[in-house]
């Protein structure tokens, strides 16, 4: 089956969809599956990722299920690869937990089946919201930022 990785998606959809105007973001809404098919174990998560334009390229946010936005970049291409560095461990700790469950050392990753999609798409698997972008008071070297999606 052809598969398109998420790493190499998700810039080409902000480069033609994110807006460059401050108070503007994009948020995609990934929804991973991981499925050993034979035990029929199954794992979950939603991954949301918000893009809002600054001077230097795009503040990037990143959240799983309900926690808190995390800031994971700011600054031109670095983007790309900073801000979307929390995919491989959300789908790794996926895995690990099936293989746990089901208790199989020689299972591997790779070995489950994998379906990844936009959320719903007609209500949040992609789309334009207002933000406010701040510092984070709680940073001492002053680069870290959070968001509120008003």
């Amino acid at each position: 089956m052809l598969a398109i990785e998420l790493e190499h998606l998700i810039p080409d959809l902000v480069k033609y969809l994110a807006p460059k105007e401050r108070g503007k973001g994009l948020i995609l809404t990934f929804d991973v599956r991981l499925h050993e098919y034979k035990k029929d174990v199954k794992r979950r998560a939603v991954l949301r990722f918000l893009f809002h334009w600054n001077v230097a390229g795009y503040d990037v946010f990143f959240r799983r299920d309900e926690e808190d936005w995390k800031h994971t970049s700011s600054h031109d291409s670095c983007w790309k690869t900073d801000g979307l560095r929390d995919i491989n461990p959300v789908y790794f700790s996926l895995a690990q937990e099936i293989i746990e469950e089901i208790g199989d050392e020689n299972l591997a990753p790779c070995d489950l089946g994998q379906m990844v999609w936009f959320g719903d798409i007609s209500r949040d698997g992609i789309k334009i919201v207002d933000v406010e972008v701040k510092r984070d008071p709680d940073d001492q070297h002053n680069y870290r930022k959070v968001v509120k999606v008003l």
